[in-house]
């Protein structure tokens, strides 16, 4: 009678052996404990800054750090214009330790960037708020909306003088063209170029913006009778990389200037009011293709006017548009 107890008991004893590697005992004293856990927080990424550079883009951002004062990487992000994001690639690709980055070979196009604070694989912090935009336009890439045929807008005055106020160094004449000067700027006489003389001007609304306002993404094409030499518009350009300038608006005249103050471009005067509350200066890319110089705007105003209705032409020196609805088009 008394086996089958101790079989039993035997059994009881080899559950218990054998599940003691599937439970914690956790012994606390009598007293009472307090326990307190604390998670750091991801930070968010501060808006970068960016640069220019001949054939690439320079991105830098101030440091962030968790708690306590550990650093963390992070990623760059490129937008588009109409608000896809990208992928860089080349130096600011993956995730970076340190606090900037330079991307190459960035295609045509307006663009953002904002960084984001990561940690390890799982861990990402808040995206930072966008950059302020940057244009990108490569060389001998047709301007967008240029007139084929010049020879609908008013033959231009072969008397008219181009001048500008900077170096005298600047003076020099536009290679493989006539020399005939262009239209008047009416600027300071200190730096006087010739250039190839004009033949057409035209305006382009940006992709995704608002006819009748000037703003983002907008173009002004400048077309001479040749190709024009950058160091006759731009004090040390060598038209490969966009020039950073100026687009003012007094009015209903358009000049552009760049650190050296106006450049021999102007002025392009608009047929009607209302395009821009003036004065307003808006940051704007110009850019180098043959006989083309395209201003391209790379910023919206802050307060954008009612959008101008009324049909109206562009006097450029003594060239005007040959009248054509789309070639007013801001």
């Amino acid at each position: 009678m008394k086996r089958p107890a101790l079989v039993g008991i035997g059994a009881t004893a080899l559950l218990l052996l054998a599940g003691t590697t599937a439970f914690a005992v956790w012994r606390m004293p009598s007293s009472r404990v307090d326990l307190a856990a604390r998670a750091a927080a991801m930070p968010v990424g501060k808006a970068p800054t960016v640069r220019p550079l001949p054939g690439k883009l320079q991105i830098t951002w101030e440091r962030v750090t968790l708690s306590g004062g550990v650093d963390v990487r992070y990623r760059v992000n490129r937008y588009a214009a109409a608000h896809h994001g990208a992928q860089p690639a080349g130096g600011c690709a993956g995730t970076i330790g340190g606090t900037a980055c330079a991307e190459e070979n960035v295609p045509n196009g307006i663009w953002t960037y904002t960084v984001q604070p990561v940690l390890g694989s799982a861990w990402t912090g808040r995206e930072s708020e966008k950059s302020e935009s940057v244009i990108v336009a490569a060389v001998n890439v047709p301007p967008k909306d240029l007139a084929a045929d010049a020879a609908s807008t008013a033959s231009p005055s072969p008397s008219a003088s181009a001048s500008a106020s900077a170096s005298p160094s600047a003076s020099a004449s536009a290679g493989g063209a006539s020399p005939s000067p262009g239209p008047s700027v009416g600027a300071s006489p200190s730096r006087s170029v010739a250039t190839p003389h004009g033949t057409d001007v035209q305006a382009s609304n940006g992709e995704g913006g608002t006819a009748g306002v000037i703003g983002l993404g907008d173009r002004l094409v400048l077309s001479f009778s040749g190709p024009v030499d950058p160091t006759t518009v731009a004090h040390g350009w060598d038209g490969k990389a966009g020039l950073p300038v100026a687009l003012k608006v007094t009015g209903t005249e358009l000049s552009v200037a760049d650190a050296d103050g106006p450049l021999p471009l102007g002025p392009v005067t608009l047929g009607a009011d209302g395009y821009a509350p003036t004065p307003l200066a808006l940051a704007a890319l110009l850019s180098l293709d043959g006989p083309h110089l395209v201003i391209t705007v790379a910023e919206n105003q802050p307060s954008p006017p009612v959008p101008v209705t009324k049909q109206s032409q562009l006097q450029w020196g003594p060239v005007k548009e040959s009248g054509s609805p789309k070639d007013v088009d801001f």
